[in-house]
C-alpha cells in the first residue's frame, strides 16, 4: 500500500453517525487526506518554494532541466498538499504539468488536492478538475487504488451522483478485494443511498474475511466497526418489519 498517499480513510469516518443523510458528514473532514502525515514547518516551505522558483529562472536561462524543474514543483505541491494548503499545492502542481508529462501519484495528488478545495468551496470546477485527474492517475496506473477510492467519494458526496459513486466504488472492491477501506465504504455509501439491505451484505462479507487477517490496531478498528455498523442496521430491519 506504499503508494495510497492521501484517501487512506480514517475507519471510523464510516461508522454510522446519522441515518440516511447523503450530505458529507461532519467526521469526513479530512476524508481525502492523509491519516497521519507530519507536518512542514513554513519556513521549509519558503526554502522549497524560493528553490522551485529559482529553478525555473535557470530553465528559462538554459541552465537547468525541464526534469528538474518539474520534480522540484512536483515535491513543492506535494508539501503543501500535506499541510492541507490546497490552493498553494494545486499551483505548484499545475506548474510541474508545464514542465513534461507527470506521474499517476502526481496526478493523484493533484485531483485529491482540488477535490479538498471543492469540499471547503463547493466549486463546481474544482470538481471537474479533480475527477479529471484522478482520472488521469488511474489510467496511468490502474494498481493505485487510492485514485479510484478517491473518485467514488468523490462523485458521491461532492457531485452527489449516488448511482455513479456507488459503481466506481463497486467496481473497485469487484477488481481490489483485499482493499478494504473500499468495501468498507461502499457499505456506508449503500447505507447512505437508502439501500440498506445491500449494506448489510457487504458489512457481513467484510466482516467474514477480516476475521482470517492478522490483527492491527487498523484491522481490529475496522472489524469493530462493521459489527457495530452490522447490528445498527439489523436493529433497523427488525424495527422497521415490527412496524
Amino acid at each position: 500500500m506504499k503508494k495510497i498517499l492521501f484517501v487512506l480513510l480514517v475507519i471510523s469516518v464510516f461508522t454510522f453517525f446519522g441515518c440516511g443523510e447523503s450530505s458529507i458528514p461532519e467526521a469526513v473532514k479530512n476524508l481525502f487526506i492523509p491519516g497521519a502525515v507530519k507536518k512542514v514547518r513554513s519556513s521549509d516551505l519558503e526554502k522549497m518554494q524560493k528553490e522551485a522558483d529559482e529553478s525555473a529562472k535557470r530553465y528559462r536561462a538554459q541552465l537547468e532541466s525541464a526534469e528538474k524543474v518539474r520534480t522540484n514543483y512536483e515535491k513543492l505541491g506535494r508539501r503543501y498538499a500535506d499541510n492541507g494548503n490546497w490552493t498553494p499545492a494545486i499551483d505548484c502542481l499545475t506548474k510541474a504539468l508545464g514542465y513534461g508529462s507527470v506521474s499517476a501519484d502526481t496526478h493523484y495528488v493533484l485531483g485529491a488536492s482540488y477535490a479538498n478545495r471543492a469540499k471547503e468551496t463547493g466549486n463546481k470546477n474544482d470538481m471537474d478538475m479533480a475527477e479529471s485527474h484522478y482520472t488521469k492517475s488511474m489510467t496511468k496506473n490502474p494498481e493505485l487504488v487510492s485514485a479510484q477510492y478517491g473518485l467514488g467519494l468523490l462523485v458521491f458526496y461532492l457531485k452527489k451522483d449516488y448511482p455513479r459513486g456507488i459503481q466506481i466504488m463497486k467496481e473497485l472492491t469487484v477488481r481490489k478485494p483485499d482493499f478494504f477501506e473500499g468495501r468498507f465504504a461502499l457499505g456506508r455509501l449503500y447505507y447512505e443511498n437508502g439501500e440498506v439491505a445491500r449494506a448489510l451484505s457487504v458489512y457481513e462479507d467484510l466482516y467474514s474475511a477480516l476475521q482470517s487477517r492478522k490483527d492491527s490496531n487498523v484491522t481490529q478498528e475496522m472489524r469493530d466497526n462493521c459489527k457495530a455498523n452490522i447490528t445498527r442496521i439489523m436493529n433497523e430491519l427488525q424495527t422497521q418489519s415490527i412496524k
